[in-house]
């Protein structure tokens, strides 16, 4: 039973990092100046975007696979916090969404190198 809240808490996450994700990313493509053209530099920062924002949905994913679940909810909170860091950017546009988002990445890679090393003995 506590898998199936665990999986329904990713889907949720998932669904909640892509959503504050995509304004970002397709702002990333179309804010322009007039008068210039979209590059493939534009697409490349809009993929990248979307790609590191979902660091930690993989770190879940994994956890949950493995059942990790102290791993799990470190990774419930970094995505939390994540998701309030988009926020914050999306609706004051201050630095600090883009501070928090940045920690919270580093912590995402770190807790998914954490998590993919971590032999869990109940399942040897």
């Amino acid at each position: 039973m506590q898998k199936n809240l665990y999986r329904i808490l990713w889907v949720l996450i998932l669904l909640g990092i892509n959503l504050c994700a995509l304004p970002i990313s397709i702002y990333s493509i179309f804010a322009f100046e007039k008068g210039s053209n979209i590059t493939t530099m534009d697409y490349t920062l809009a993929i990248t975007i979307m790609v590191v924002s979902n660091f930690i949905t993989l770190q879940l994913f994994i956890a949950i696979k493995k059942n990790q679940k102290q791993n799990a909810i470190y990774g419930i909170i970094i995505a939390v916090t994540q998701i309030v860091a988009f926020l914050l950017f999306m609706h004051l546009y201050e630095i600090t969404g883009i501070i928090i988002f940045s920690i919270s990445v580093i912590a995402s890679v770190t807790l998914i190198i954490k998590t993919w090393k971590n032999k869990n003995p109940a399942l040897m």
